[in-house]
């Protein structure tokens, strides 16, 4: 799989990041065995493992393997754990390795591949949710001169007047308010 992802052209980091999913899956599997012996159960109990993980382990708990890191971290206390969007991050980088190895005809099935599995990852999601525009924010926006006419299309582009949309501003159309909305069924009557 290593050797696909570098004659791929990846960037440094798409590289670590495989390369320690890569190793997190030869530790806790063994580096010999077989891709179709691998099973759902060791899936979920790697991933079972690693929301039990230390952040950074490898640096904290230096020569230990990632379950021996965790016994050490609950040993000394340590309560900082992996975020959602690590977690989410190794959860996607596995399942490409496997969707590798079945398209690959190494195996016949992705193991990682549950959608209760996967729910379990983005559920944990913390991430802070994206602001909506409301609808006066929407009518102010599509009301500008540069959507409704304006003076005109050199100096006077952004002062109300009866000039349609030309030359080099007539690719600024306004954003559609859902996915599939046509550019004529978003503007304002």
């Amino acid at each position: 799989f290593m050797k696909a992802v570098r004659g791929a052209n990846r960037s440094a980091g798409t590289l670590r990041t495989y390369e320690v999913s890569v190793r997190l899956l030869r530790e806790t599997l063994g580096s010999e065995t077989s891709l179709d012996s691998i099973t759902r159960k060791q899936i979920e109990d790697l991933f079972e493992l690693l929301r039990k993980a230390p952040v950074n382990a490898t640096q904290r708990y230096p020569g230990l393997s990632l379950a021996q890191a965790t016994l050490e971290a609950a040993k000394r206390k340590d309560v900082r754990r992996l975020g959602a969007k690590t977690l989410a991050n190794y959860f996607n980088n596995i399942v490409a390795i496997f969707n590798f190895a079945v398209g690959q005809r190494l195996m016949s099935e992705n193991p990682a591949r549950d959608k209760w599995m996967r729910a379990k990852f983005e559920g944990s999601d913390t991430r802070r949710k994206k602001t909506l525009c409301t609808v006066e924010e929407l009518n102010r926006l599509f009301r500008a001169p540069l959507y409704t006419g304006r003076q005109n299309d050199a100096s006077g582009y952004s002062t109300p007047g009866p000039t349609p949309l030309r030359r080099a501003r007539s690719g600024l159309t306004p954003p559609p308010l859902s996915p599939g909305t046509a550019d004529t069924e978003a503007r304002p009557r």
